[in-house]
C-alpha cells in the first residue's frame, strides 16, 4: 500500500498496521528485477487510506 496523501484514513491505517504508508516498498523490487510490474487493485484509496497494488519481477539470471 502507498500513500502519496496523507490522510485522517492514512493516518488510522498506519496507527493499525504500525506501518509507515509513505514509503515506496517496490523500489527495491523494480531496481533488482528485469520484468518489473506494478499492478494498481481496484480499491478506493479513500477506504484504505492509499494505493492498494501488487508488486512482482522476475530475479535477472546469475
Amino acid at each position: 500500500m502507498f500513500a502519496a496523501e496523507r490522510t485522517p484514513t492514512t493516518r488510522s491505517v498506519e496507527l493499525v498496521a504500525r506501518a509507515d504508508l509513505s514509503r515506496q516498498t517496490w523500489r527495491p523490487l523494480a531496481e533488482a528485477t528485469v520484468d518489473f510490474e506494478r499492478v494498481l487493485l481496484p480499491a478506493d484509496p479513500k477506504a484504505f487510506g492509499g494505493e492498494l497494488y501488487v508488486a512482482s519481477g522476475t530475479r535477472p539470471p546469475s
